[in-house]
């Protein structure tokens, strides 16, 4: 297995990919905004969240497999024999493959050298990665789509050598043995350490079970402790395995929709921009929530991007209307910076609110505009930390990770309950 892999941890989430990954943090819709649309929103929709949270899990499931030799390097400083003979052993294997089980996007990892396949159980969602170049691809072999990602991916997010040196000068307990269902006995170990996203600290437990003979890893568990809930196993973990170099190939299979290699317009002037006022509850410049395709397309023109006749994309003006709500032909739900990964190559949305507010405003000049929010979450998950304000009356949320805002979310004021 590699240890020298350049990771890079990113100011923010999602940029050279997006000045993306430093910039703006992959999107979800509030818990407020889902509940309350979830009666109306077509199967699309669904579609839309559950990728987004499984490219988030798969991404933090990758990075963590690529890091697992740094691991073990790192704790020679732990004076074990159990470690150092696991060291040995894992620096002689050059591939592994593990099962990655989580609440959502369980699937296969595997891993050769600087190249990364998940392909998640039911076959549908596949993504692979390439350190070396740092490209990746993610695609849904049911949608036929692929997504095109550049620089700093998922994969590269989080500093995994550091995060492991880090992890070898903490304190290692012996845990519970692990029994397999065929009631063979695997020893174990865990330590803790912190992830840095974005300026904050993320303590992470992770346990790691060792075959007693070959003393290699055959289970990890990794444990985010400040959403425990997020926990997530990669069982039968395999090293050394036979593997076809072709899955390994970042070109799409034909007849796939690509997205994210679309070459961007010049950003708007500054008097072009100023029409695109935002305008909560109601709309964005002259569109406004239920107008249909054709009627947008009158306005702005036919979208830069087209998901399934439902996401329609505008990455030169970073703006995506969605055909989603109570008439799923219409728009009912705007998002200014989308971050997703046909979005990852954008500019940011340059329009502002009539009070001034927009994308780089800060956290105190947003509640000085719209008052105390209706709701703030400082949302920690495994690989993003981004503070999330909403304002239930104007129908619309701000995510300011570092305390500016990198994303906006607009939706009617008739579907605020």
């Amino acid at each position: 297995m590699n240890k020298e892999h350049g990771f890079q941890s990113p100011d923010d989430l999602l940029d050279a990919a997006i000045e993306a990954m430093k910039s703006t943090p992959v999107s979800i819709v509030s818990d407020d905004l889902i509940d309350a649309k979830s009666v109306h929103m077509p199967s699309p929709v669904d579609r839309r969240l559950d990728r987004r949270r499984w490219v988030v899990q798969t991404a933090l499931a990758a990075s963590i497999l690529l890091g697992i030799a740094a691991f073990y390097w790192m704790h020679l400083s732990v004076p074990t024999t159990a470690f150092a003979q696991v060291l040995q052993q894992v620096e002689k294997t050059k591939t592994f493959q593990g099962k990655v089980i989580m609440e959502e996007g369980s699937g296969t990892l595997t891993v050769w050298g600087d190249r990364m396949r998940f392909v998640s159980f039911d076959g549908r969602s596949e993504a692979i990665a390439d350190a070396a170049t740092k490209k990746s691809i993610q695609m849904d072999h049911v949608e036929k789509s692929a997504y095109h990602i550049e620089g700093n991916t998922p994969l590269f997010m989080l500093d995994l050598v550091q995060t492991f040196r880090e992890l070898a000068a903490s304190a290692t307990q012996p845990v519970n043995d692990y029994v397999a269902p065929d009631g063979k006995r695997y020893p174990g170990l865990k330590g803790r350490t912190e992830w840095k996203v974005d300026g904050k600290s993320v303590p992470v437990e992770i346990q790691v079970w060792t075959d007693p003979n070959t003393k290699l890893p055959v289970r990890m568990k990794i444990i985010p402790q400040t959403s425990p809930d997020e926990a997530f196993v990669i069982d039968e973990a395999q090293f050394d395995l036979v593997l076809d170099e072709s899955k390994f190939d970042l070109k799409v299979p034909e007849g796939y929709q690509e997205f994210g290699q679309q070459e961007l317009k010049e950003p708007l002037s500054r008097d072009e921009a100023a029409k695109l006022v935002i305008k909560p509850g109601v709309g964005v410049g002259q569109v406004t929530f239920g107008m249909s395709r054709d009627e947008l397309v009158a306005i702005m023109g036919e979208p830069e991007i087209d998901q399934f006749d439902t996401y329609l994309s505008y990455p030169s003006i970073g703006v995506q209307f969605c055909l989603t709500g109570r008439r799923p032909d219409r728009i009912g739900l705007i998002i200014l910076n989308p971050a997703d990964a046909a979005n990852l190559k954008r500019h940011d949305f340059p329009g502002k609110s009539a009070e001034g507010i927009g994308i780089g405003s800060t956290r105190e000049e947003v509640i000085a505009a719209f008052g105390k929010p209706d709701k703030e979450s400082d949302q920690v998950p495994a690989n993003v930390a981004a503070q999330r304000i909403y304002y239930k009356d104007h129908a619309i949320l701000f995510s300011l990770p570092g305390g500016k805002v990198v994303q906006i979310v607009m939706y009617p004021k008739e579907d605020v309950k």
